[in-house]
């Protein structure tokens, strides 16, 4: 599960602007959906009338601006995170081609193309048990479309009062490990990492690679059921611990987009132990390497309201 999670929490995406392209978690939450109808009940995802009725429905929750729900690209390009295989409908050749920016035109020149997609085997596994199914749609959720939480859980053919609510991910000690393996992975590799407080990068390559920054929620998971990587942040270790104990908070400012640090008022520059974290303030923060991933306003806004003593 670990692996799969952090697969999934980094799809391919459109780097154009600074919105993030919903199409191919909207497919994959499309599938999963089927797959609790009973519609989908093996390792072959043809294209049908009812795989594209339910991505379209999904992505209407999610659509922004220009936004449009061609369902022909998402097919065709998820083969390009290596777990999604198009079954040619001839023998001539491969229908997804690596590198090319070319594609199908459309969707009836995409089954002309192929018959059926196929998963990875070991993915289809996890989505043909109900529990593990459970959980990759809570965690495409909590990556993607935090905010559209309920509003897929209407859509859902397993209700919130039935299967889809029987299983609660913080109940389950492995499928959060993996969670928070998968966040850890995207939050650190977007901030490249470095710290956004301090500025420290530390990277030790003797050996398994190891780092010095973690993962830090700006609005605790337990709060906003929230993995988006706008809802996180780097921090090195003891920039982590200020930040969840209230003493240090990246705040909204009208000069920096990634916002900057306040610092509680309970802090005493005469320390010289707490000098570290009173040198932060009004510092601007590190922003991550992809502006579509800068902190959310309304996270800065929740941190800022609960510094310490402010």
């Amino acid at each position: 599960m670990n692996n799969w999670l952090e697969r999934l929490y980094n799809l391919r995406r459109d780097k154009r602007g600074d919105h993030e392209s919903p199409h191919k978690p909207v497919l994959l939450l499309a599938v999963l959906d089927l797959v609790d109808r009973g519609e989908i009940n093996r390792n072959r995802i043809e294209l049908t009338e009812h795989l594209i009725e339910a991505y379209k429905d999904f992505f209407e929750i999610v659509r922004r601006g220009r936004d449009t729900p061609n369902p022909h690209l998402p097919i065709y390009h998820l083969a390009g995170d290596g777990f999604w295989n198009l079954v040619p409908q001839s023998s001539n050749g491969p229908v997804y081609k690596h590198g090319s920016v070319s594609a199908p035109k459309s969707l009836k020149r995409l089954r002309e193309e192929s018959g059926y997609a196929e998963l990875d085997q070991d993915l289809w596994k996890l989505m043909a048990d109900p529990s593990s199914r459970t959980i990759l749609k809570r965690a495409l959720i909590a990556r993607y479309f935090p905010s559209h939480r309920e509003s897929f859980f209407n859509l859902f053919s397993s209700k919130p009062d039935n299967t889809y609510s029987a299983i609660k991910l913080n109940d389950l000690d492995q499928p959060k490990l993996s969670r928070n393996a998968a966040f850890r992975k995207t939050i650190r590799e977007i901030y490249d990492y470095r710290c956004a407080a301090c500025g420290i990068r530390l990277i030790l390559q003797e050996g398994p690679k190891k780092v010095l920054i973690e993962a830090a929620h700006l609005i605790p998971w337990e709060a906003g059921q929230n993995d988006h990587p706008s809802n996180g942040m780097a921090l090195c270790r003891n920039d982590h611990w200020a930040l969840d104990e209230h003493l240090i908070a990246p705040c909204p400012s009208k000069e920096h987009q990634a916002g900057v640090w306040k610092v509680s008022p309970v802090l005493d520059s005469r320390i010289a132990d707490q000098q570290a974290f009173i040198r932060l303030d009004a510092k601007h923060v590190i922003s991550p390497t992809e502006w579509k991933f800068l902190p959310d306003q309304e996270a800065l806004q929740w941190r800022e309201k609960r510094l310490l003593g402010a």
